[in-house]
Formats: structure tokens, C-alpha cells, sequence
């Protein structure tokens, strides 16, 4: 989880206005997800299309959290193709050795989940055994009954997944770039070096995919040295900029306001004014050290966590604020180095540009809620030719409940995590994994 972030879990013995406020969380979800139904042409209750995934996850008990992170991640298509095709074994990508990782339990049980979920078998499945090693990756978050935080779950599961196919089987110590070798080298041979140290500790369908490579630039209040350090992502977590909230009104605010937030120049401090960067230079930690963020390499799959929860010592709070998001065409070169790889390499704009393919949205507020995926259908060439709609067809996963839903209301005030494809893929990646799809 980002700084500052709390995560919307259930208290152990909840009070009886906790579990008040529970209901009417999920009431509110079933009012909202009837009216998103509505709203679409489709009216059947379970999608019977084969090739969609249309297939529901029962609730093992407050497990809305795992659920819907699994949806999400079951419509990253090439990593979805990967897992299916059994090639992470053919290839002997599947790492049982990796003191990191799950022994392969995890990636294994998630791939038996997807043959079930992607069989065109239209109906629900209960995600028994993978619930059981989920609750190994972190025992004293996942394992019991209190609903988590999605994001901080989904993160995990992503990280267990690229450890457990880590085509690395013995990690070597790697050490960080020194100042002075930063200094005396270009930028764009600096950040290809942070790469491939980087790629020497993991290799990965994940890392191929998923990964993507952030640039800061830190600079002393003392001397202004200003210190480069280029940093790997599976995930952005952006904040909901807190002057344009009461602006945005129910208007809402744009994803480029979060994005550019995100890079803002920003002090390193927490809430006591203490600072953990050291100053290279002066060799001595310096409160009140600024820092700023650029994207530098941008990964097939981009996933943008929208911080909606907030605490402090006294207070807890959830951010309310409905955040506008493109469904097609989110060009994200505003937010890249001007000498970063993804602006100067690329003939065509379409290396930074995305469509957005999954949203994992949270209703409810802290004391209680609840978590609902919507994905975009990817139909089969047959599936493809009987429906010759131009509008796609979006999915929403509640549960073990699927439904269609109009592409209108995907955008919402509950929209938590964003999933993105890139509209043109790494070349890399196409070579290696676009004859699985």
C-alpha cells in the first residue's frame, strides 16, 4: 500500500453499527450493479458467450477482496495466455526452488482456477485450495476472515506469481548504481544499466509484462546535489489531489490530475518531519530533501492504484472523489522523461498510449464494504463473428454473480485500481508470447 493509505478491513468483533454500515454497503452494491444492468442491452443474468470468462467466484466468507483481484489479473491477456498454454513448464520457467516464492503451490492453483474460468463453461467456481495458499503469502492479513484491502492483496499475488515463475534460479547479489557513475553518464545508459541489474535478479512473465521502471531525482536543501535512482513498478499508486476535490464537485476530476500529482515535486518527510534520504554528498540525512517522479520504461500491462484511503493517528477516511478515466486512448508521454526510451525509441505513439481492459472498484466506506471487478470481454474469432456489435462488451464480476454492464457506467466514484493495455505491445513480448493467445 502507498503511503498513507489504511486499508478498508472489518474489525475482528464488529460492533452492531459496523455491521449496520456493512449492509448498507452492500445494498447500495446490489442498488448500483441493478441499475448498471439496466442500463445495457444485454439482459441475460450469466453470460453464456464461450471464450469471455464469464465465470463467477463464490464468497468464501468476506473473500469479495480476493475475488475480485483474481478477475482482474485473469484478463491480462498475455499473461492469461501464458499460464494457460503450460508453457511455464515445457519451458521449465516454474521455480519450486525460489526461497521467495510459493514452491510454484500458488502459480499452479491459479492456472487450475483459470482452465476452469476460461472453459466456456458459463457458471461459478469456488476458489477453495488457491484461498488456502493465498492465506500463506502474508498469515497474518490473509488468513483470516476480516475482508482486506484488494490492492495490497493483488500486489502480493503478482509478486508471488513472479517469483514462482522466475526464469532466475539463483539470485546474485547486485549492487546499486554509485552517484558518480551516474554523474558521469548519460541518462538513458544509466537507466538501461538499472535495467539489466534488474532483470539479472528477476525474469519473469510478470517482469516482462507487468514491470515498468520509474526515474527520481532527489535533490539535498543543504548543497542541491541531486541524486538519480531509476526504480522497478508492477504498480503506480496515485493520489487524489486534495485542492480539486471540493472543485471537482460530482463533475469529478480527470486521471491526468492524479497522474501529475503523482510526479509532483514533493518533500521527503512523513507526518513528524523525519527524513531517511542521505545526502551522497554531505553524508548526512537531510529533512526536508525534495523529490520528484517520472515514468521511464512503461509496462504492457499498466495498473494505476487510485489512493482512496487515508489515516492518520486520529482520523480515517476514505476519498470519495470520482476520478475520470478514458476507456480508450490514455496517452501517458506527458508523464515520461523527455529522454526516456518509451518517447525516443518508438516510431509509432501508440507505444505510450493504453485501453483500459479492468477496473477494481470498492463501494462501501471503512467500517465496512465491499470489492466488484469489471473487465472487458476479449471475444474469440467465432464469439467475434456472432457478434457483430461495435460496442464492447464489459463484464462485472460480483462475486459469484456476472452480469453485462454498459460501457457508461465502468467509470464510477467506487473505481479503486485501473488496468491497462498497452495499444502497442513490447516487441519482446509479442515474439515470445502472442502465438499462445
Amino acid at each position: 500500500m502507498g503511503k498513507g493509505d489504511s486499508a478498508p478491513t472489518s474489525p475482528t468483533k464488529p460492533a452492531q453499527a459496523v455491521q449496520t454500515a456493512a449492509n448498507e454497503a452492500k445494498n447500495k452494491v446490489q442498488a448500483q450493479v441493478k441499475k448498471a444492468v439496466q442500463d445495457t442491452t444485454e439482459n441475460t443474468k450469466v453470460c453464456t458467450i464461450p471464450g469471455f470468462g464469464a465465470c463467477g467466484l463464490v464468497n468464501l466468507g468476506n473473500t469479495c477482496y480476493i475475488n475480485s483481484a483474481l478477475q482482474c489479473i485473469s484478463y491480462f491477456p498475455l499473461l492469461r495466455s501464458y499460464l494457460l498454454s503450460g508453457e511455464y513448464k515445457t519451458t521449465g520457467d516454474l521455480n519450486k526452488d525460489n526461497p521467495l516464492g510459493t514452491e510454484g503451490w500458488l502459480l499452479e492453483e491459479f492456472v487450475e482456477l483459470l482452465r476452469f474460468m476460461w472453459s466456456s463453461k458459463a457458471g461459478e467456481k469456488s476458489p477453495t485450495r488457491l484461498r488456502q495458499v493465498i492465506a500463506k503469502l502474508k498469515p497474518d492479513v490473509f488468513a483470516g476472515a476480516d475482508q482486506q484491502d484488494a490492492q495490497e492483496l493483488l500486489s502480493y499475488v503478482l509478486d508471488a506469481l513472479m517469483e514462482d515463475s522466475n526464469r532466475v534460479r539463483k539470485k546474485p547479489y547486485v549492487e546499486g548504481l554509485e552517484d558518480d557513475w551516474v554523474k558521469n553518464n548519460g541518462l538513458y545508459r544509466v537507466g538501461e544499466e538499472a535495467w539489466r541489474r534488474e532483470r539479472r535478479r528477476s525474469r519473469s512473465i510478470v517482469t516482462d509484462v507487468i514491470t515498468g521502471q520509474t526515474l527520481s531525482t532527489t535533490t539535498c536543501p543543504v548543497c542541491n546535489y541531486s541524486s538519480q535512482k531509476f526504480d522497478p513498478f508492477n504498480l503506480l499508486s496515485v493520489p487524489l489531489p486534495t485542492k480539486t476535490q471540493s472543485a471537482s464537485g460530482s463533475a469529478g476530476m480527470p486521471l491526468g490530475k492524479c497522474l501529475t500529482e503523482f510526479c509532483k515535486i514533493q518533500k521527503l518527510e512523513n507526518d513528524e518531519g523525519d527524513t531517511h534520504w542521505r545526502c551522497p554528498r554531505c553524508k548526512d540525512f537531510r529533512p526536508g530533501a525534495k523529490q520528484n517522479l517520472v515514468l521511464w520504461r512503461l509496462p504492457d500491462i499498466l495498473t494505476i492504484h487510485m489512493k482512496r484511503f487515508r489515516s492518520s493517528q486520529k482520523w480515517r477516511e476514505k476519498i470519495t472523489t470520482k476520478v475520470n478515466f478514458p476507456l480508450t486512448g490514455l496517452d501517458m508521454k506527458e508523464w515520461c522523461h523527455k529522454e526516456s526510451p518509451v518517447v525516443h525509441q518508438t516510431e509509432s505513439g501508440e507505444s505510450y498510449v493504453y485501453d483500459l481492459i479492468g477496473v477494481l472498484n470498492h463501494y462501501g466506506g471503512m467500517t465496512g464494504g465491499h470489492y466488484v471487478a469489471t473487465c472487458k470481454a476479449t471475444p474469440s474469432a467465432m464469439a467475434k463473428a456472432q457478434r457483430e456489435s461495435a460496442e464492447p462488451l464489459w463484464l462485472q464480476f460480483d462475486d459469484e454473480v456476472v452480469e453485462p454492464i454498459a460501457p457508461k457506467s465502468v467509470i464510477s466514484e467506487s473505481a479503486y485500481v485501473l488496468f491497462y493495455r498497452r495499444r502497442r505491445l513490447t516487441p519482446a513480448n509479442v515474439a515470445r508470447y502472442s502465438s499462445l493467445e
